[in-house]
């Protein structure tokens, strides 16, 4: 049975954009969502669940976190923020769906500035090789809950 995908709502990813940009005291957040194309955060969101004669065009969950990471950093959809927003969209649907990424925060940040450089640039990483690195290093949490005798 396929496991329903838990994404982050468009109020949870711009809520994630006003934390990185608070905490990180050095950028500013335009109010009142400080995304630069109105719309563009909720077809993303949608994007990642499409079909296409019925079948899903991302169909792991890794996936699907892995397209809403790349994109909200390679379309540049906040003013600023983008990579740290990104990074921690990915983590967070990856969380709420039980899985972990196995790598350090070295060479995710690596990644994510490989996304932004642009695709003209050396470094760039494009969104399928992105997605093949992100299952590459995926772990499935472990359910805890333990099968009880009736």
């Amino acid at each position: 049975m396929a496991q329903t995908f838990r994404g982050l709502t468009v109020e949870a990813i711009i809520d994630l954009n006003r934390q990185m940009i608070e905490s990180s005291g050095d950028d500013v957040f335009i109010e009142p969502d400080n995304v630069r194309v109105e719309g563009m955060i909720h077809q993303i969101t949608q994007e990642v669940e499409e079909t296409y004669f019925d079948q899903e065009l991302f169909p792991t969950a890794s996936e699907k976190a892995a397209v809403l990471c790349w994109r909200i950093i390679a379309g540049h959809l906040f003013h600023n923020g983008n990579n740290r927003t990104g990074v921690m969209v990915l983590y967070q649907t990856l969380e709420h769906n039980g899985y972990t990424l196995m790598v350090t925060d070295d060479e995710m940040w690596e990644r994510a500035k490989g996304i932004s450089k642009g695709r003209d640039n050396p470094g760039y990483m494009a969104q399928d090789g992105f997605v093949e690195w992100v299952q590459k290093h995926v772990l499935r949490r472990q359910n805890k809950r333990r099968n009880r005798r009736r």
